[in-house]
């Protein structure tokens, strides 16, 4: 079964080691603690029959939401945790009256790019050199939320 919770600090060790296992530069325990204490912070994660599979999370501020982290445990991928995460934050998102969304990607980041595109997600721009390990491009999305 799956299930989508709210992310809380006592699952901050299993969303740091999916950040160990996903990036090249991962957020440490630390800052994931930091950042699910702001105050514009929403975080989710998801379990498949109990286990830990991924989290994701954006900053809503003024209107708006940034879609900071989606990470999905590589032996879970390609079986639609994606998508369930990214309806979580979006519904999240219409709840609190956002009304648009942005988000940034590394370039060579097919699969996630397809994902945002098919929830409508469209380029609106480009930051060279952005990422490191390797260095590479950004690219940015955003999304107007549907009321």
């Amino acid at each position: 079964m799956t299930v989508i919770s709210k992310l809380t600090p006592f699952r901050i060790p299993d969303a740091a080691a999916t950040e160990k296992e996903c990036f090249t530069v991962p957020w440490s325990a630390g800052s994931l603690r930091e950042e699910l204490n702001s105050p514009f912070a929403n975080y989710f994660y998801v379990t498949v029959d109990g286990e830990f599979a991924g989290y994701g999370g954006f900053l809503a501020l003024s209107g708006e939401g940034e879609i900071t982290r989606i990470a999905v445990l590589p032996r879970f991928r390609r079986t639609g945790l994606g998508k369930k995460l990214m309806e979580a934050m979006l519904a999240k998102a219409c709840e609190l009256g956002l009304e648009t969304m942005f988000l940034e990607v590394r370039e060579s980041n097919a699969p996630a790019i397809g994902l945002y595109r098919s929830f409508g997600f469209e380029q609106v721009g480009r930051r060279p050199n952005y990422y490191t390990m390797p260095t590479e491009a950004a690219v940015l999305f955003s999304a107007e939320l549907k009321k």
